[in-house]
């Protein structure tokens, strides 16, 4: 049906046929039903956007028939039509969501006025009811997008601070952690450690077995550093080619030591070959540690450079060893 459609319900056959041709030569298309039960029926099949109906009918009543047609389509407009002495039943009708209503016999232009207002304000609230459903997806849609951004943002953030092939931090980051570790612990009184780790011959084991073996060695050794810390402040930073940093707040040297310990017995577990090696037949690390209690004017370069004097000690010493 169009936008002009109607279904006209009334008992009184005579009044029925008098005023849905009045309406028709108005330009409005008009279905009939004289009961309620029929009307339902033809509105079920057409979906009328106007629904003018008798309240007083015998059988399915006005009333119920205006339940109804709200239940099943809430925005169609319904104009009740009443006798003298059914006002209160009228008032019903009004709060069960019909437009108007118009006393009974009603006068066709009053009828057709009421129906072109209710159309126009239909109509009205389609379109706001469009614009909102139209701004709910656009709003859905920018919070896809936001959200989606956010994401990418992470993602960008989180590889600016991490190393591409090992995926423990960068150098970068390792800087910027320990600047801020080393003002936590001279503020809070405490110890921080470092463990500087070095893959013992690493030179040989990539002319030997090539830069994939060795890409793939870097992962696994970083894989088991990882492995080996438990606290969310502790952390693993690719130093160089071959060396990893390993920082560890609020920890006193005989901590790391034990920490640097378990690293080199794990590297070790691997069992990754290594025939090239002087110092073993499979890939071992040296580890230099350190700890200090900071204070007031310290500086971040010295427990990186006192870590990295041990590790020295440790590769003269004959490698696969911790040292501090």
């Amino acid at each position: 049906m169009s936008d002009k459609s109607i279904l006209y319900i009334d008992d009184e056959t005579s009044l029925l046929q008098i005023m849905s041709h009045a309406l028709e030569k108005r330009g409005y298309e008009v279905a009939t039903a004289s009961s309620g039960e029929s009307g339902l029926q033809i509105f079920n099949e057409i979906k009328p956007n106007v629904v003018v109906t008798d309240i007083m009918m015998e059988g399915i009543s006005g009333i119920e028939v205006l339940k109804q047609v709200k239940k099943e389509r809430p925005d169609t407009v319904v104009i009740a039509l009443t006798g003298y002495g059914t006002m209160d039943t009228s008032i019903e009708a009004l709060r069960l969501g019909a437009y108007d209503y118009l006393l009974k016999p009603c006068d066709r232009d009053e009828l057709a006025i009421k129906i072109s207002k209710g159309l126009k304000q239909q109509g009205m609230e389609r379109q706001i009811k469009d614009l909102n459903e139209q701004l709910i997806a656009a709003n859905s849609e920018l919070i896809k997008r936001e959200e989606k951004l956010k994401s990418k943002t992470e993602e960008l953030e989180k590889l600016a601070i991490l190393d591409g092939l090992t995926n423990t931090y960068n150098r970068r980051y390792l800087d910027q952690y320990l600047d801020q570790e080393v003002k936590r612990a001279i503020r809070n009184k405490h110890e921080l450690a470092c463990v500087l780790l070095d893959i013992d011959c690493f030179k040989q084991y990539n002319d030997n077995y090539g830069h994939q073996a060795g890409d793939d060695g870097l992962k696994q050794i970083a894989k088991v550093l990882c492995e080996s810390l438990h606290r969310a402040s502790d952390i693993i930073a690719r130093y160089g080619g071959e060396e990893f940093a390993v920082i560890l707040p609020d920890t006193s040297l005989e901590g790391a030591l034990k920490i640097a310990e378990a690293i080199k017995e794990a590297v070790v577990s691997l069992n990754i070959e290594h025939a090239h090696s002087s110092v073993a037949e499979c890939v071992t690390v040296s580890l230099g540690v350190s700890a200090f209690k900071p204070a007031n004017g310290f500086q971040t370069r010295t427990l990186v450079e006192a870590a990295d004097k041990a590790l020295y000690k440790a590769k003269n010493n004959g490698r696969n060893q911790v040292s501090y």
